[in-house]
């Protein structure tokens, strides 16, 4: 008899969660790639796990294939167009095989696409952003919103003055009725 050594209730909320993470900007690291010949053996792909790294969807896979070698050439330039970019976006412009971008955190757009054969949605990295083009849109926009307060302009009638403390009519006292109030509608 195996022993689990754990507890499997802990993971309940993640058995067969396989709905994609929504579309947006994500901070990402493959940790896992392996070459395939394709179906039809004509041609090869590489077949590439990335994990999301932090946020609400830590943890979570999104696969990806990128084709090398392929009769359709155009298919082929998509592949190879992708994977400079996934080396560019990790910072590792020489790296000559898919080892040496493993656990290497990057940032990546990502996408949901439909599912097609029978399956349901999946996502998929539509750009891989380049590190010093993050810097440089992030430079371009200067701080963020809500790290500094926009100034104000002095407008007459706009100066922030305490309430004055008014005595609430009583009923029965006097002339005066509740909905005598000085307050204008």
């Amino acid at each position: 008899m195996a022993r689990f050594g754990f507890d499997p209730n802990e993971y309940k909320d993640q058995v067969n969660n396989f709905s994609p993470v929504p579309r947006g900007i994500y901070k990402l690291k493959a940790i896992e790639a392996e070459e395939f010949d394709t179906r039809a053996g004509d041609g090869t792909y590489i077949r590439v796990v990335f994990e999301v790294v932090d946020g609400d969807y830590a943890r979570r896979k999104i696969f990806q294939n990128f084709n090398i070698n392929n009769p359709s050439e155009q298919a082929q330039d998509i592949g190879r167009g992708q994977v400079y970019a996934w080396r560019m976006a990790c910072n590792r412009p020489t790296a000559e095989d898919s080892d040496q971008l493993l656990e290497i955190p990057f940032m990546g757009a990502v996408d949901v696409e439909e599912g097609k054969g029978g399956y349901g949605p999946q996502n998929r990295i539509r750009r891989f952003l380049d590190p010093n083009e993050v810097v440089k849109q992030t430079e371009a926009r200067g701080p963020h919103p809500r790290t500094e307060k926009p100034a104000q302009p002095d407008l007459p009638g706009t100066e922030h003055k305490a309430p004055e403390r008014r005595e609430p009519a009583r009923a029965g006292t006097g002339s005066k009725k509740p909905w005598d109030d000085e307050i204008p509608f």
